[in-house]
């Protein structure tokens, strides 16, 4: 298995616990939105 990564970004915890909503679950517009930026190659395009 070969890693296709270049770089990795290490975040501390309360940095991804601001990007949801305190409640931990998403409401289905922001399910959609997240969806709908993941579906794209270009969000995952290396720095």
């Amino acid at each position: 298995m070969v890693a296709t990564q270049l770089s990795v970004r290490v975040y501390q915890e309360r940095q991804v616990a601001s990007l949801a909503p305190p409640s931990g679950v998403l409401t289905p517009e922001q399910v959609e939105q997240v969806y709908n930026v993941a579906r794209h190659r270009q969000a995952w395009r290396l720095a």
